[in-house]
Order: structure tokens, then sequence, then C-alpha cells
């Protein structure tokens, strides 16, 4: 299943040794999404949307392929159906309402009655080019091709750096990753 971005703010205790006191401090709780996952939707709010009919084996890789041979900038996948689209017009719902299983993938939920799990296109897309993004194996949420070779290049200025931050990090026996 998908993450979702969720800002809370609010107050909580924390102990002043200075002082010896307890006091109260704000703080703001994030917990963040999956880069390139932009929520669940109502089906309607998608802006520009076809509705290419996939069936039982649909999948958000599945799906994500599909809009890019659409030029769309977002899939949407929705129950059985993949919708592709150039935005969303809309604040996302919450989690809960996005929770059927995809068909050809247990692993991932494909929407809901009359609402869509949207993602951007670039995700799992072998050679993303960007100056700011994320890097995802090939077909990425769903599995690779056992013969996919996938080559990013990354140019900075030589004043910059280039930083990694990963959420998940696997490279199964067998595969391998150079930097």
């Amino acid at each position: 299943s998908s993450s979702v971005a969720n800002n809370i703010e609010g107050m909580f205790n924390i102990f002043d040794p200075e002082t010896g006191e307890w006091k109260d401090a704000p703080y703001v709780q994030i917990t963040c999404a999956d880069p390139g996952y932009f929520g669940c939707f109502d089906r309607g709010h998608i802006v520009d949307g076809q509705t290419i009919p996939m069936g039982v084996m649909i999948t958000v890789d599945r799906c994500i392929a599909t809009c890019v041979n659409y030029a769309s900038h977002i899939a949407a996948v929705s129950q059985q159906d993949c919708l592709c689209g150039s935005d969303v017009n809309s604040y996302s719902r919450p989690p809960l309402f996005c929770t059927a299983p995809c068909g050809g993938s247990s692993t991932q939920t494909c929407g809901g009655n009359g609402r869509a799990e949207v993602y951007q296109t670039w995700v799992g897309v072998c050679g993303y080019r960007e100056t700011t993004g994320a890097i995802y194996s090939p077909q990425y949420p769903g599995t690779y091709s056992r013969s996919e070779n996938c080559t990013w290049e990354l140019n900075v200025a030589s004043d910059k750096v280039i930083k990694f931050y990963y959420n998940v990090w696997e490279v199964p026996a067998g595969d391998r990753l150079v930097i």
C-alpha cells in the first residue's frame, strides 16, 4: 500500500535540564509519502483524465507505463481503470478511501469506490533527467525484468555536491548498484 503525507501541529512537554522544569514545546510531525505519490483523490478531480480500462490485471507500474506512452504527467489507478491526466484539482482524501487491492498485485492498492491513487509518471522510469527528484528501480513499485540495465547520469556544477537520501534501500542478491 502507499504512504500519505500527514502534517500535524501541536504541543508536547519537554524537560529543560537547565531549569529542571517541564515545559510546552511546539512541534510539527511530518509523515512523508513516497516521492512521486500524490495521494488518494476523487476520480472526477483528475484534470484532462483519459480512462484506459485495464481489467483485473491492473498494477500501479502498468498504469504508469501506459500514461508515459500517452505523455501524461500523472497516472491514477482506480480499481480496474488507469486514468492518465495532467494534474489533480483538489485536496487528497484520507488513505482509508483507497484500499482496494490491485488485481495484478496484491501488495499494491488501486484506489477505491470513485477514488484513485495518483502518481507522477516519472516514477519507475529509467534515466529520468531532472535537477531534483527521486531515482527508482525500473517499473517501481513493481519488479523489474531480469535483464534490466538502467543508468542515471547526474551532472552538477563543479562547486556543487550530490546528496543521496533514501527511504528504502534493497539490492537483492545477484543485482548490483554502482555509485
